[in-house]
């Protein structure tokens, strides 16, 4: 008998809020190991938790054991005339996780819930030397529109 992993992405829930704070500690000592997360930086992020509102809202993916990752969708621009229609997408995936899709299925899911949202981009900011990330990326439907000397710029635009 082969056993299945079961797999599902919901918006996160309040009792997400820790395992969503370790896992994006990992992605940060990950890109910077030897700089600390400031306390006004753990403060916005809580912030951008509980303010959260759809569309910008935050994803969890949950397999058998609890939340194995989290995207964010947050406004891109705090200018009048694009705060509505521009986001911008943060994905992280347990490092035990990866490499079994998850983030690829969570941005997916994520992005086709922003379909009809009124959104009409969605920027992504990649590593240029995050080579899995920027696969995953594209296999969820994002393209690079440009780069700088540290990092892809990736989008993806909705038809409106």
């Amino acid at each position: 008998m082969q056993n299945c992993l079961q797999i599902v992405c919901h918006p996160a829930e309040q009792k997400d809020l820790v395992r969503i704070l370790e896992i994006w500690e990992q992605g940060w000592y990950k890109v910077h190991p030897r700089k600390k997360i400031t306390s006004e930086q753990r403060s916005k992020f809580l912030e951008n938790f509980y303010e959260r509102s759809f569309p910008y809202d935050f994803w969890v993916v949950r397999t058998d054991e609890g939340v194995s990752g989290w995207v964010s969708i947050l406004p891109a621009f705090y200018h009048p005339m694009k705060e509505k229609s521009e986001a911008e997408i943060s994905i992280y995936i347990d490092r035990l996780k990866s490499n079994m899709g998850l983030g690829t299925m969570i941005t997916r899911h994520v992005l086709e819930e922003l379909e009809n949202s009124g959104i009409n981009t969605v920027w992504a900011f990649v590593s240029i030397h995050n080579k899995q990330s920027k696969k995953m990326c594209q296999n969820a439907g994002l393209s690079i529109c440009g780069m700088t000397s540290y990092k892809f710029l990736m989008i993806k635009e909705y038809n409106t």
